[in-house]
């Protein structure tokens, strides 16, 4: 027979607010992960920190390097360069010589452009939630 909490829920500062945001985040995860990298058992954070940072890169105009993100990343290169072969054999990354730049080919597949409108109802259905709840309870702050 499972035991009971020891203590009230409510003595937990916006409880179920953080509920909600833990909620959303592990389901944007998971949604993130599902259509970029299906078939990957576990959330691969580093190939979406890869892209990000290689999207920062291309805003400064610039391709980006093995090096270059490893340094923005602060992963070793080899790690780096295994993720940027997985990426490019996935079609989200194309290799000119050394360097490397988003696909747009891949970044707009029709997946993955879904993927991203089921993630921002998620965004629009948990703020309206947390509002809700922070309407019903009052701020704790």
């Amino acid at each position: 027979m499972r035991r009971s909490i020891l203590f009230d829920l409510a003595q937990i500062y916006y409880g179920n607010e953080r509920c909600a945001m833990a909620n959303l985040v592990l389901k944007l995860a998971e949604s993130f992960r599902d259509d970029w990298f299906p078939g990957l058992g576990t959330w691969e954070a580093q190939l979406a920190t890869i892209m990000l940072s290689m999207y920062q890169i291309h805003l400064a105009g610039r391709s980006a390097s093995a090096s270059d993100l490893s340094r923005k990343t602060g992963m070793p290169r080899p790690t780096v360069r295994r993720k940027l072969a997985s990426l490019k054999k996935m079609g989200l990354v194309n290799q000119y010589g050394v360097d490397f730049e988003l696909s747009a080919d891949g970044l707009n597949r029709p997946r993955l452009l879904r993927g991203f409108r089921q993630r921002l109802q998620m965004v629009k259905t948990s703020l309206q939630k947390m509002l809700m709840l922070l309407t019903v309870h009052g701020s704790a702050a």
